[in-house]
C-alpha cells in the first residue's frame, strides 16, 4: 500500500525536498573529492542544536552551488576527454614539419593525409604513382602502419584515389591542424596541465625533436 500526499506542499515537505536535492548533489560530488587524512572525526550535537543548524541552513543556495559544481566538473571532464582524443589523433604526425592546414591550401596539387596498414602497401602505391598522376611521401610509422602524405596532380584525384584504395590506404582529415603537429601537441599538453595537472594520458611534446620526412620520395613530374 502506498500513501501519497495530494494536498498543497507544506513548508516541511518543501524542506524535505530541498534536503533530498542537497543529498543527491553531495552523493554526485563526493566520489570525486579526495578525502584528507585525519578528517574522519565526528561532532556530537544535541537535538536542539541539530534543529537549530537544520533550521538555519540555506538549502536553496547549497543546492544551486552544488549544481554549479556538478556542471563545472562535467564540463572539465569533457574538455579533458577532448584533449586526450585529439592528442592520440595527432601523435602519429608529430614528425611532420609543416602545417597540414597550409598543405591542404596548395593550389598546384590535391593533398591527402592517411596511413597504410603495412609498408608493402605503401611501396606498392608509391610505385604505381611514380612518374604518373601523383606521389606519396612517408611521414612516419606507428608499429606496422606507415603514415603518409599523398599529392595528386590537377584532374588526377580520382585516379590517385583508386590506386590508394587498392593498397588499403585510410584517409585522415587534418584540415583543422593549423601549425606543426608537434607545436599543436605542445599546446594540448599545456591545456591538459591547466585542466588536469596530474593527467598521465597527455604527453608533453615541447622537448620532442622534430622528425623529418624521408628524403627522395616526394617528386612530382609535370
Amino acid at each position: 500500500m502506498h500513501i501519497t500526499q495530494t494536498g498543497p506542499a507544506t513548508a516541511e515537505s518543501q524542506a524535505n525536498a530541498d534536503s533530498r536535492r542537497v543529498i543527491q548533489a553531495i552523493e554526485t560530488i563526493t566520489p570525486r573529492i579526495r578525502k584528507k587524512k585525519g578528517a574522519g572525526g565526528k561532532q556530537e550535537l544535541s537535538h536542539r542544536e541539530f534543529d537549530d543548524v537544520a533550521a538555519s541552513f540555506d538549502y536553496s543556495s547549497a543546492v544551486g552551488r552544488l549544481a554549479d559544481l556538478t556542471r563545472e566538473q562535467s564540463e572539465l571532464e569533457t574538455r579533458v576527454r577532448t584533449i586526450e582524443t585529439e592528442t592520440r589523433r595527432l601523435e602519429p604526425w608529430a614528425g611532420f614539419d609543416y602545417s597540414p592546414a597550409e598543405m591542404y591550401g596548395m593550389g598546384t596539387v590535391t593533398v591527402t593525409f592517411g596511413w597504410f596498414p603495412v609498408e608493402e602497401d605503401f611501396l606498392a602505391a608509391r610505385e604505381a604513382l611514380e612518374g604518373g598522376p601523383g606521389a606519396v611521401e612517408m611521414i612516419g610509422r606507428s608499429g606496422d602502419e606507415v603514415r603518409a602524405l599523398v599529392a595528386a596532380l590537377p584532374g588526377a584525384a580520382d585516379r590517385v584515389s583508386r590506386i590508394l584504395g587498392k593498397n588499403r590506404f585510410e584517409v585522415v582529415d587534418l584540415r583543422n591542424v593549423k601549425g606543426r603537429p608537434r607545436n599543436v601537441l605542445a599546446g594540448l599538453a599545456r591545456a591538459a596541465a591547466r585542466d588536469q595537472p596530474a593527467s598521465p594520458s597527455v604527453k608533453n611534446h615541447d622537448s620532442d625533436p622534430p622528425r623529418q620526412p624521408e628524403p627522395g620520395t616526394f617528386k612530382i613530374k609535370y
